[in-house]
């Protein structure tokens, strides 16, 4: 298996389907995780995973419980988000109910303590401050498939920098990106394509992992419709077109929606307005329960 070896699989959203699939890609093409082993999703949002938004807690839970029964000390990094107070968006999410059946520790990486590293790329330096366990421990990434107006691609580079700052992906520079990737360095990729976001919600079907996160990541702007010289922080790790054992990735591509965001994304509230309008279209709801006061139930 080469380094850049990326595999996919096409599964239904049933958890029994997700879970074979993640099984035969963990055994296909992960490396050989022993001791502690952080996961982190894109948990950033609190948000319906239907909505595409944000990591399939299915797809994490049957790659924590792969993971364990392989021998792994599994960890569950929860990351800060700018969006809601502290940890209260995974317990959204329903990560409270996957520690309670798989038995997994948690990390609130917003609490963690730090280090400081210097990053050169190019002629450039970046002075970065990531959780001190996203650089000493084996990292797991596991993003969801998504664009935004700030991002033309959002998945296992972006979603590892916005787990090592506490930031939403619009705060990232592409440098800044880079560094982040450069010092937490993932050891393997999940790629969760169960439901994905690419101008619109999207019942995808699909999971690509790796051990190269940016081969993952090429294979990924395919997906969006792009070319990896159109990432602006896959530059420094090469732009070859990535293929994908296990299916096409432009017959793929052309499953996808791949609409081009709103005009006004940007000037109405950015992410969270997205997940207000991606909530209401999903459940009929008009606001999130979440950002209802508790009085409200």
């Amino acid at each position: 298996m080469t380094e850049d070896f990326v595999a996919g699989r096409r599964c239904d959203t049933t958890t029994p389907a997700i879970g074979a699939a993640v099984t035969e890609l963990v055994e296909e093409c992960s490396p050989d995780l022993g001791g502690r082993v952080l996961v982190l999703p894109d948990a950033h949002y609190p948000f319906h995973p239907s909505t595409g938004a944000v990591t399939n807690p299915d797809t994490v839970e049957m790659l924590v419980e792969t993971l364990t029964s392989r021998g792994a000390d599994v960890t569950l990094c929860l990351p800060e988000t700018p969006w809601v107070d502290g940890t209260d968006c995974t317990t959204y999410l329903g990560y409270d109910a996957i520690v309670d059946r798989t038995g997994v520790e948690t990390l609130a990486l917003g609490d963690a303590p730090t280090v400081e590293r210097r990053v050169h790329i190019d002629d450039r330096t970046v002075d970065v401050e990531v959780p001190e366990a996203l650089e000493a421990d084996p990292l797991v990434v596991v993003p969801t498939l998504r664009t935004d107006p700030d991002r033309s691609l959002v998945a296992t580079l972006v979603t590892t920098a916005m787990g090592a700052y506490g930031v939403s992906e619009a705060d990232l520079t592409p440098d800044e990106v880079v560094a982040a990737t450069a010092v937490c360095d993932p050891a393997f990729t999940l790629l969760d394509g169960t439901y994905t976001y690419t101008g619109a919600p999207h019942r995808s079907r699909f999971l690509v992992a790796g051990t190269d996160a940016p081969a993952v990541d090429r294979a990924a702007a395919t997906l969006v419709g792009k070319t990896p010289a159109d990432i602006p922080y896959l530059a420094p790790f090469g732009l070859g077109r990535e293929p994908v054992d296990g299916f096409d990735l432009e017959e793929l591509a052309a499953s996808l929606p791949n609409e081009e965001p709103a005009p006004d994304m940007s000037d109405s509230g950015g992410p969270a307005a997205m997940g207000y309008r991606l909530y209401a279209r999903v459940t009929g709801d008009l606001v999130p329960p979440q950002f209802m006061g508790e009085e409200d139930g």
